[in-house]
């Protein structure tokens, strides 16, 4: 069983004494821990030195605080353990999708192996990982809760990841015991809080347990189906406030219920009417920008939705801890979206705004840059539509790609447009927007690409299963 630092309340000296009478005899561990020696000692351990997602980049230019790392987990065993530690576990879902992954581990590893001599290991977050650490003794992969069944198992120590579901959560895990039955040495490492709600919630999961350490296959008996509340759907939440705060805006402002046709179908009529001040109050634009600041957290966190996974998440809390709360996030993907945007609105105003000297009010660009973005709350509605269907990822993503487009596009529609006001030098002011702006947008994709620190944790959040 795998024991986190949150689960430590958990191990009393009953509950301790509870599980190594059924027949189990390791747990997987951190240290230090609050988890009584004395206790400890009936168990073969585990160490888990708490090295969480790792990427390529961090194994191979961090590897000395990394090593620091391990080895004070592992100076950290009492002597009284020392003979019960059984192996230690190097990494949590590291990038073993990575070619590059296991040769930048190299040099880890035989610095660790001239440290210790107990065996060294690390929990995949793959059932079959794509490159697998060479210069190890065993790896774990990682079995999860699967509707459709399970498949075979490619390594005889596996992980069990239970769902919130309790009845598909026991048949995939009778599934993966009886498997594991037919081969002669298997470990199954299984979440400590998980198993113990387990013996509380079913008194014939111990003895049913206990059999299977004897060698008599596993059949769960299935609990009661639990009546589930239906979850909040934030997203649909959020798009019908955004939709009412349009309908009141087109409802309240004249001038928006007249100009917003006229955007569209005579765009240079528009522009003239921002150019003569027929078109002044500024109020509409600023909603459009603050919707539209709201529109991108929901795609982020559409995003979330169906591009990442409940690791890929949980990475980035430990990647960018700074601004990601862990458990929130995807409330913390929506923040950053919502924040992007509102910085990146306000950035591109004064951009267009500074080097135009023909633009004598600030509403006047607020007006001609906010009005493209009405595009992107139609493309986010048909997002949220496809991800309520679970399974039109495709679509998904071609939504995003809208969406992108048209929020970048709107900083050149809004410049070309300004640049009608100028008599004279209008090429230099396209150069100062547009030109500058292609130029940023540019070095930025670049700058994120070149750097590992920046592009791999992002690359991991979107890898792990």
């Amino acid at each position: 069983m795998s024991v986190n630092d949150s689960d430590n309340y958990l191990f009393t000296s009953g509950n301790l004494d509870r599980i190594r009478a059924i027949g189990v005899d390791m747990l997987e561990v951190p240290f230090p821990n609050s988890i009584s020696n004395t206790d400890l000692e009936q168990f073969y351990l585990l160490l888990d030195s708490n090295q969480h997602y790792v990427t390529e980049y961090q194994v191979r230019n961090n590897y000395k605080l990394i090593l620091n790392s391990v080895l004070r987990s592992y100076n950290s065993v009492p002597a009284q353990l020392m003979d019960n530690l059984a192996a230690i576990k190097l990494f949590d879902y590291p990038a073993d999708y990575r070619p590059d992954f296991p040769s930048s581990a190299d040099s880890l590893l035989i610095q660790l192996s001239n440290s210790f001599d107990k065996p060294i290991y690390y929990q995949s977050a793959f059932s079959a990982p794509n490159y697998p650490l060479q210069k190890i003794d065993f790896f774990s992969s990682q079995i999860k809760v699967r509707q459709d069944g399970l498949t075979p198992l490619s390594s005889t120590v596996v992980k069990f990841e239970p769902s919130t579901d309790e009845n598909a959560s026991l048949q995939s895990l009778e599934e993966c015991l009886n498997q594991l039955l037919t081969e002669s040495e298997s470990l199954i490492i299984i979440p400590a809080d998980w198993f113990l709600k387990r013996m509380e919630a079913q008194s014939s999961f111990s003895t049913i347990i206990s059999a299977y350490l004897d060698g008599e296959p596993v059949n769960f008996p299935m609990p009661a189906e639990t009546a589930y509340s239906p979850e909040t759907n934030w997203p649909i939440i959020i798009l019908l406030i955004i939709w009412i705060s349009f309908i009141l805006n087109y409802r309240y402002q004249p001038m928006y219920k007249a100009a917003l046709p006229r955007y569209f179908l005579n765009h240079s009529f528009f522009v003239q009417d921002v150019k003569q001040y027929r078109i002044r109050n500024a109020t509409p634009g600023v909603i459009i920008l603050l919707q539209h600041a709201v529109i991108t957290g929901l795609f982020f966190y559409l995003l979330s939705e169906d591009f990442i996974s409940s690791l890929g998440l949980e990475s980035f809390s430990y990647h960018y801890s700074v601004i990601f709360y862990p458990g929130f996030e995807k409330l913390s993907l929506f923040g950053i979206g919502f924040l992007t945007a509102l910085i990146s609105h306000i950035i591109s105003i004064f951009w267009i705004y500074l080097p135009n000297k023909q633009i004598k009010q600030l509403n006047q660009v607020i007006n001609l840059y906010s009005w493209p973005f009405h595009i992107n709350l139609i493309v986010v509605t048909f997002a949220v539509y496809f991800v309520q269907l679970q399974s039109a990822e495709d679509w998904t993503l071609a939504a995003a790609v809208i969406f992108f487009f048209f929020w970048f596009s709107s900083f050149i529609i809004a410049a070309a447009d300004s640049a009608r006001f100028l008599q004279k030098y209008r090429a230099l002011n396209l150069f100062l927007t547009v030109g500058l702006y292609f130029l940023v947008i540019s070095l930025s994709i670049v700058l994120a690409l070149w750097l590992p620190g920046i592009y791999q944790p992002i690359e991991m959040a979107f890898m792990l299963p």
